[in-house]
Formats: C-alpha cells, sequence, structure tokens
C-alpha cells in the first residue's frame, strides 16, 4: 500500500506503515457513563475446535467459558460479493485514517487488496495511527479525507465546532470483553488494583470511566494504567502487567486455551445501545465534493461486503499479516459475522446519535444535543443502499 504525503506538522503525529487494514480503536475525547447492564446481550458465536464456548457471563461474576459444541449445520449460503473490475481511467487518490494491528480491520482489507475501491475510481492510501483521535485531528485538518472514528468523541468535536459530519456507523456494536486476573469475580474486586486502558481520553480510557460511572462505582480506588491499544492490554492482564483491561474478544480463544485470563462481562450487556464506531468526514468534502465523498462511501461498504462474503481469504491474509492461529481467526470472523458487527450498509439514525449526544452530556464533553443535521448526513449512506441494495447475510 502507499504511504501519505503529510505536513511536517501531522508527520510528528502520524504514524504510518504498511496496511493491516479498516478500523476500531480510539477516541479523543471523553465518554460518558451510561445505562443498565442487564440488558440481553448479542447471542454467542460457535468457537473454535480447541477451546470452548464462552457464556453471556453477568458483570457480578468472572467465568470460565464451558465446552460447547460447533453448530452441526452450516449457515445458508448467500451470494458472494464478486471480485470487482476497476474503472477506466486515473482513480482518485484518497487518505484513509485507520488504527493498526487489529484483526478487525481485515473486513476493509480484504476488500480492499482485492480492488474493490478502484471499482468505484479510488485509490486508497491508508494512514495508520494509534487512535482515533489522531484521526480527528488529521481529519479537521484535511490532512486526510475520511476516518473511522469513535461516534462519542466525533460528536463532541462537532459541538465544538469542528467542521466534521458523520456520515455512517461502520461497526456500531461493542465487541470488547472485561479480561480480569483468576480471582476477580466483580468490579469490586478491583478497588485497589490495576486495569490496563489506553491513553487518556482515548476509546478504552474513557469506556473504563463510563463503565465505573454506570455502576455506581468510585474509580478514584483504582490505578488505571497507560498500556496501549487491544492487543497490548489483552497480553497486560494475561502477563500479570495488570489485574484488569477491556480488550476485543478476539483475544478470547487464547484466554480459553490457558485459562487465563478470565471474562467478567462483555461490555454490550452493559451499553447495549452505544455506537462505537462510525465513519468521520469534513463537511467541505461533504458539501463541495458530494460525487467523492458518495465513492469513497460505496466503496467502503462494498469492501465491506467483500469480506464479510470471503472468509478463506480474511483468515489466509489475517494469520499472515498478524501471525496468529488459523483456527483463532476462524472463530473471531465467525464471532463477528453472527452479531453483526461490521455493518456492509453502514446504517445508523437519529435514535442512535442522541443517545452519544446524551451520553456525551452526562460526561461533560459536550453541553447541549444538537440538531441532528447539525452532526450528521443519512443522505450518502441511503444512497448507498439504494446503488448496492440491502446486503443479504447469511441465517
Amino acid at each position: 500500500m502507499n504511504r501519505v504525503p503529510v505536513s511536517h506538522e501531522t508527520a510528528r503525529t502520524l504514524n504510518r506503515r504498511r496496511l493491516l487494514g479498516g478500523l476500531m480503536v480510539g477516541a479523543g475525547l471523553t465518554l460518558a457513563g451510561c445505562t443498565s447492564a442487564t440488558a440481553t446481550p448479542s447471542p454467542a458465536p460457535a468457537q473454535p475446535t480447541t477451546a470452548a464456548k464462552a457464556p453471556a457471563a453477568q458483570p457480578t461474576a468472572a467465568t470460565k467459558p464451558t465446552a460447547a459444541a460447533k453448530p452441526t449445520t452450516a449457515p445458508a449460503a448467500a451470494a458472494k460479493t464478486a471480485a470487482p473490475t476497476a474503472k477506466p481511467g486515473p482513480a482518485t487518490n484518497v487518505k484513509i485514517g485507520v488504527i493498526r494491528g487489529i484483526a478487525e480491520n481485515l473486513f476493509l482489507q480484504v476488500g480492499a487488496n482485492a480492488g474493490v475501491f478502484e471499482t468505484y475510481g479510488i485509490k486508497p492510501e491508508f494512514v495508520e495511527v494509534p487512535d482515533s483521535g489522531t484521526v480527528t485531528k488529521a481529519v479537521i485538518a484535511r490532512e486526510i479525507q475520511v476516518g473511522e472514528i469513535t461516534a462519542g468523541p466525533l460528536l463532541a468535536a462537532i459541538s465544538k465546532d469542528a467542521p466534521l459530519l458523520l456520515v455512517g456507523a461502520s461497526k456500531a456494536k461493542l465487541n470488547i470483553a472485561m479480561y480480569v486476573r483468576p480471582g476477580i469475580t466483580k468490579l469490586e474486586d478491583l478497588y485497589g488494583k490495576s486495569i490496563g486502558t489506553a491513553a487518556p481520553g482515548s476509546f478504552f480510557h474513557s469506556l473504563i470511566l463510563s463503565l465505573f460511572e454506570a455502576k455506581g462505582l468510585d474509580v478514584s480506588k483504582v490505578d488505571i494504567v497507560n498500556i496501549g491499544p487491544s492487543p497490548a492490554i489483552f497480553q497486560a492482564v494475561a502477563n500479570g502487567k495488570v489485574d484488569a483491561g477491556g480488550a476485543t474478544v478476539e483475544f478470547l480463544p487464547n484466554a480459553m486455551r490457558d485459562k487465563n485470563p478470565e471474562v467478567l462481562f462483555y461490555f454490550n450487556e452493559v451499553f447495549p445501545q452505544y455506537v462505537r464506531q462510525g465513519i468521520g468526514m469534513h463537511t467541505a468534502l461533504v458539501r463541495e465534493e458530494r460525487d467523492l465523498a458518495l465513492r469513497v462511501l460505496k466503496a467502503w461498504a462494498a469492501s465491506t461486503r467483500y469480506g464479510l462474503d470471503h472468509k478463506s481469504e480474511w483468515v489466509e491474509q489475517g494469520a499472515r499479516l498478524y501471525s496468529r492461529p488459523a483456527e483463532d481467526l476462524a472463530w473471531y470472523f465467525d464471532w463477528e459475522y453472527q452479531n453483526r458487527v461490521p455493518d456492509p450498509d453502514l446504517e445508523f439514525n437519529q435514535e442512535m446519535v442522541d443517545y452519544m449526544q446524551r451520553d456525551n452530556i452526562k460526561s461533560g464533553s459536550q453541553e447541549r444535543v444538537l440538531p441532528f443535521d447539525r452532526v450528521a448526513t443519512l443522505e450518502l449512506q441511503k444512497q448507498v443502499v439504494a446503488d448496492l441494495g440491502k446486503y443479504q447475510w447469511r441465517s
């Protein structure tokens, strides 16, 4: 993949390496405390043959996954997204902010590697950064045209007059587990202990603050340690560097094999209405270059569809890029697919946006709920679905 020419100032803040794919982690501002932990969680997927299934644990008890068999029948087949044919003529270079090192990125990468973006006249140049706060700054500065940004901080930035718009939801659902050292059975057990997060203001840091506020617990009684992104947090818990931390469920097969760390609960149980990742664009791109903005969003949706429809490519490329066991990646693909975490239609609505704005108000990162058309537009996303059709999930 191409490297992106950026200004000297931005070069000090953006860390670019070769593409690892789409987006996941990050935030730039504090999220808010949310609601009850009693909501029904998403259904658990089939587990790899080398590990047992993790039950939907309640936040009050740490649980070890118990054995469960794989489904005996395969899902009904759906029509696959065909390999694309590139448009004639030169493609438009588009810089896309991505977060490095997360297997979930493959849903964007596999399609990009197959040439999906070129089908829409887009030559993607992926800029790798450590968190979505950096992505937000780069989009504002117009160093990149589009990025995946945690929805709460994106909306909070807009409330402070950042020239941004939410144009799609790429992965709204939380796919985060609370990993803990053996012997920890409830959040109160973490008083006097350490919790690994990323940098202050980041997605993982804000999520922990929101968790303690939602549970009515005193976060000052725990030691919050800046570890880094999701893979580093999981390893820090597993190695005993910290006592707990939120990280993506992709590491659950490792935890089940080693019986360490344990899963205390899943964050989608605590925050069922949370909007995790949105696609942010500069307002000038949306309003002055609508055709380009639409082509980028269509390419994004089509690339996600390609990734969802080509599991074997997803697993093969992931094993090569991340040096992970193929069976672990196959399990993670199934979990993401069955829980419908990547959204191939990029759908969101005003209710979701208002919920995140109210969350921001609780945390103090936003003063009031802004009108929907001030912070977001559905026009492009609706046109994407009109042109591509609704994605057909396998049952």
